[in-house]
């Protein structure tokens, strides 16, 4: 049998602990939204009593892992639910917003956006804001979508001192701005990612790069 036609068994019994959880923390919904398994979530959601905002050991919600992992149907279905608590924070103050932009999930930002009481300026212990963290890893998209809400709040601070609105500006400045000739382009680019330790950025960067990008020489020694 599978997973879903084992934990089908088990809730027909009313004496199952729905919401028990893992020496990790995690729940079968939590799972479920791990493995991005929808029709184990839908099962979950239709069970009465099941708690779709509990926390495993590091503070996440299943919202949160769907958010991080980029599961679209699975965030559709936890926020189709009326007690969802969409602001939770993990114990390092990340929101699923904050997962979702540091990510580059455009799509899941966009829905999380368009849900009522959503603080977009919450920050996390650390003090920076979704925008930072989209600007930080340069999702430009999401970058722009947030810098058009009327609510985004560009004068927070990062930790280097820098004010949100100025960051973000810089980021889009950067992306659009001419190189000195089409084949620096990405070797130029990539050269920069490694210099500033952005694993994200060398890992896109990568995908694109060509023998000739990977040899890049600065011309600066």
């Amino acid at each position: 049998r599978n997973r879903t036609e084992i934990v089908e068994m088990l809730l027909a019994h009313t004496q199952t602990a729905v919401n028990l959880q893992s020496d990790n923390g995690d729940t079968a919904v939590t799972i479920a939204a791990h493995t991005e398994n929808v029709d184990l979530l839908n099962m979950l959601l239709a069970f009465p009593g099941v708690n779709v905002n509990q926390q495993d050991k590091l503070g996440r919600t299943a919202l949160m892992v769907a958010s991080d992992n980029g599961f679209v149907t699975i965030v559709e279905k936890l926020l189709a639910c009326a007690d969802i608590d969409i602001s939770l924070q993990d114990e390092r103050g990340l929101s699923a917003l904050h997962f979702a932009s540091s990510r580059g999930h455009f799509g899941i930002a966009k829905i999380l956006l368009t849900q009522p009481g959503i603080n977009v300026n919450t920050k996390t212990k650390s003090g920076v804001s979704a925008l930072q963290y989209a600007n930080m890893y340069q999702r430009l998209e999401i970058v722009n979508m947030l810098l058009a809400r009327t609510d985004i709040f560009v004068d927070h601070t990062d930790m280097d001192g820098k004010h949100a609105l100025a960051s973000a500006r810089q980021a889009l400045q950067q992306a659009n701005k001419p190189l000195k000739n089409p084949a620096e382009s990405v070797g130029e680019r990539l050269f920069e990612a490694v210099g500033r330790n952005d694993e994200v950025a060398v890992e896109n960067l990568l995908k694109l790069a060509t023998r000739a990008d990977i040899n890049y020489q600065n011309e600066k020694k």
